[in-house]
């Protein structure tokens, strides 16, 4: 139990007592869901996600999908570093490997 464990049985055990005990662990390990009406605010900038606005110190900011699924990104994880590859993948699902990056437009 000292080195993490969070739960043990003896042999012989029942079926249902481990069922038992493995439902318990899943409720006590359950995630809140993430709210997606939770309004993003650092600093000065807000993000709202179910309305797709932004604002700075209480003045809305037009911005397009991809700008403002960039912020609402950052904002998420303020002080957190990403790269270029880990935004595209979260706004946008693409992969961001070079052939990808690539633009068929002339």
């Amino acid at each position: 139990m000292d080195l993490g464990a969070d739960d043990y049985l003896t042999k012989p055990y029942s079926p249902r007592e481990l069922m038992a005990r493995i439902r318990a662990l899943l409720r006590r390990a359950a995630v809140p869901a993430a709210t997606p009406d939770r309004v993003l605010r650092v600093g000065a900038l807000t993000v709202d996600p179910v309305r797709h606005e932004v604002a700075v110190a209480g003045s809305p900011v037009g911005c397009t999908p991809a700008e403002f699924e960039i912020l609402a990104a950052l904002t998420a994880e303020p002080g957190r570093v990403f790269t270029r590859a880990q935004l595209l993948q979260r706004t946008s699902g693409f992969d961001a490997s070079p052939r990808s990056a690539r633009s068929t437009c002339t």
